[in-house]
């Protein structure tokens, strides 16, 4: 009795279900953009009435149902994408670059074991961002160290090769600081341009988009709770040179990251 009870349960649930997909296709009809006939439109949301009236169905059970919907939708969607850059071990850098990524991928990150950024989120998103990664990694890695010589060149230039010359020259000057000061600057300046490429889209971001980001934090953080993982401490660079950092901030705000795909065949998700 109790299994014929479950199987009555299981057959009027699903129904329901069914009777509410048909609603939201009658819905459909009611859009503006459906080009639907005004008699349409009507005989479309009288039934959506008495659908609702004979199955006791009341519009938060269908955005309950909706609700439901997506989620399972997106929770198949999910992937954890690993980066083909591999770190000797994973500084405060990487970690602004990653964070930049994902502004413009919609994803989260996270290290592996083996020292290799990871990102989450839609399958394509993910993709896309851990071939981001890897391409301005190297991108930036190098920009700093031509950065690097060349001040140094300009420095001997300037002052002339004594001894103990390097370490002479004013903390601003002093090639020690010139690497991790540069990249602070040209992440500013990527920054920046990340910021006011979001300021233009602001006014036509989409509340799915919205929706859909919120998706990619819960199941990050159910992923995060599972590998039992702990928050990466940021530290500091110990000497700071100004005159690198402007001109790091001078190539940061040239670069537009993502602004062109990678390929014919990769595109960002868009709700």
């Amino acid at each position: 009795i109790i299994q014929k009870e479950n199987d009555m349960n299981t057959i009027a649930d699903k129904r329901r279900k069914q009777i509410i997909e048909c609603i939201r296709k009658l819905q459909d009809i009611q859009s503006p953009d459906s080009g639907a006939f005004q008699n349409e439109i009507s005989t479309a949301s009288s039934m959506i009435q008495k659908l609702m009236d004979n199955y006791s169905i009341s519009w938060n059970d269908i955005h309950n149902h909706e609700a439901a919907k997506q989620e399972k939708e997106m929770s198949k969607a999910f992937s954890s994408e690993y980066s083909d850059y591999e770190h000797k071990s994973i500084k405060n850098w990487h970690w602004k670059l990653s964070r930049i990524i994902r502004r413009i991928t919609h994803t989260n990150s996270y290290s592996s074991w083996n020292n290799r950024m990871v990102f989450f989120g839609n399958k394509d998103n993910a993709e896309i961002a851990s071939s981001l990664y890897a391409l301005w990694a190297q991108n930036i890695a190098s920009m700093a160290e031509k950065a690097l010589k060349d001040h140094k060149k300009e420095m001997l230039r300037q002052f002339g090769d004594k001894k103990n010359f390097f370490s002479s020259l004013p903390r601003d000057l002093q090639p020690r600081y010139y690497r991790d000061s540069w990249i602070q600057g040209c992440f500013a300046g990527m920054n920046k341009n990340i910021e006011e490429q979001e300021n233009k889209r602001e006014a036509v971001i989409s509340e799915g988009i919205v929706l859909y980001n919120k998706e990619v934090d819960v199941a990050f953080e159910k992923l995060m709770s599972g590998f039992g993982a702990k928050k990466v401490g940021m530290k500091s660079s110990s000497g700071f040179s100004s005159i690198a950092f402007e001109d790091g901030l001078k190539t940061g705000s040239s670069i537009r990251i993502g602004s062109k795909p990678l390929s014919s065949g990769q595109k960002l998700l868009t709700v």
